[in-house]
């Protein structure tokens, strides 16, 4: 079923959720920084699990284009996300390793910073 409305609300929902990621560190209460932290855990389980992409990715290919993408996002003409975002954005064309590499670096940096600033506030240091 092809439907490029619900591709595109599909690729705002995910534009929101990384603008959450990327800043949920300032908007959310401290006690709540755990939750965040285990939220990342599993986006970074489920893009191993299905080869590379999110499930957004895959469901907006599928409505973009009316199949369920066969190629897995790290290969050419496979779903993608972050690597097409970055270049609209910054205007960089990186390779599909080299995204994959920074979007887990900056997962696990996000991760890491949510972990220590919630250690900071939970134990007073």
């Amino acid at each position: 079923m092809k439907s490029i409305l619900i591709a595109n609300i599909i690729y705002l929902i995910h534009i929101i959720l990384l603008l959450f990621v990327l800043f949920g560190n300032f908007i959310l209460a401290n006690k709540y920084l755990p939750i965040l932290i285990i939220c990342l855990i599993f986006v970074i389980l489920n893009w191993h699990g299905l080869f590379g992409s999110c499930v957004l990715t895959k469901l907006e290919y599928y409505f973009r284009n009316g199949i369920w993408p066969e190629l897995n996002a790290e290969q050419e003409g496979g779903p993608e996300f972050f690597r097409p975002l970055i270049k609209k954005i910054f205007r960089i064309d990186i390779s599909r390793t080299n995204a994959d590499i920074l979007n887990h670096i900056l997962f696990i940096l996000i991760i890491l910073i949510s972990l220590i600033k919630y250690l900071f506030w939970k134990y007073n240091i």
